[in-house]
């Protein structure tokens, strides 16, 4: 992992080697505030992420967020590439704060390899996503 200003912008940005290839994922900080990057729109009782922590994480990851009145949401985490890597699906929910503690495995129980992570929650109109970078172990 590489930590430094990768696009001249004055904020800390990090490059992640992936496992398994010879790619690099980059994170650019977009000068969000916090270790969560997660907007304070997006803090809303309507529903939304409230943090992702730690960030950068070596083991669990703790996601908070808020369900919207009507209940139903999709959690997932995804890969650079897009692909499905964890999912949560909770139709039943009861509105208001919630939380979950993601492990660094994937559906299949296989645990994740260093790099770029996306945690995406579907509920409401907008769907949210935050980075999450998963160091090496």
């Amino acid at each position: 992992m590489v930590l430094g200003d990768l696009d001249g912008d004055g904020q800390l940005d990090a490059a992640v080697a992936n496992s398994g290839g010879n790619t690099v994922s980059v994170l650019l900080n977009a000068g969000l505030q916090g270790p969560t990057s997660v907007p304070p729109s997006a803090r809303a009782g309507a529903g939304g992420l409230a943090a992702v922590y730690p960030n950068p994480a070596h083991g669990p990851v703790n996601v908070r967020y808020s369900v919207p009145p009507f209940g139903k949401f999709t959690l997932g985490i995804y890969d650079p590439a897009g692909r499905l890597v964890r999912s949560w699906l909770r139709p039943a929910a009861v509105p208001g704060a919630q939380s979950l503690r993601w492990d660094l495995r994937n559906d299949r129980g296989a645990t994740v390899p260093s790099g770029v992570y996306y945690v995406r929650l579907s509920a409401g109109e907008k769907p949210q996503t935050v980075p999450v970078v998963v160091l090496p172990r």
